[in-house]
């Protein structure tokens, strides 16, 4: 089974996920909830910059690494993650407000919000 490196964000028109190949930048799937390995927590600042000026989203936010199967993180610390542009210029930890770059595993739900469990920086 080939490992294909994925970038996730959240697609506000579909209250899904939208599932990006990295390397082509391609779509290639919508889902309603994903696992990803060796998470990396990406905000382009000039993306951030134009929400912030223009008042309009657009997708300048995303977590890369490689999407795994299964429902989800079992028997694991979980640590809500969240992005705001305009509070915030990376991701954070909800509770401590902790800039977080990285994480083992990320797990993205239906509900939109995202988990952090296992290591992270």
């Amino acid at each position: 089974m080939a490992v294909i490196k994925v970038e996730v964000y959240r697609n506000l028109h579909q209250d899904n996920w939208s599932v990006r190949e990295q390397k082509t930048g391609l779509v290639i799937d919508h889902v309603p909830y994903i696992c990803i390995t060796n998470a990396k927590l990406v905000v382009r600042e000039g993306g951030r910059k134009r929400v912030i000026k223009e008042q309009r989203k657009n997708v300048h936010a995303f977590i890369c690494g490689v999407a795994t199967l299964g429902g989800g993180p079992s028997n694991q610390e979980l640590r809500r993650i969240s992005y705001n542009p305009y509070e915030n210029e990376s991701f954070v930890l909800k509770d401590t407000n902790d800039s977080i770059k990285w994480s083992e595993n990320v797990f993205l739900d239906s509900d939109g919000i995202g988990w952090s469990y296992g290591k992270y920086n």
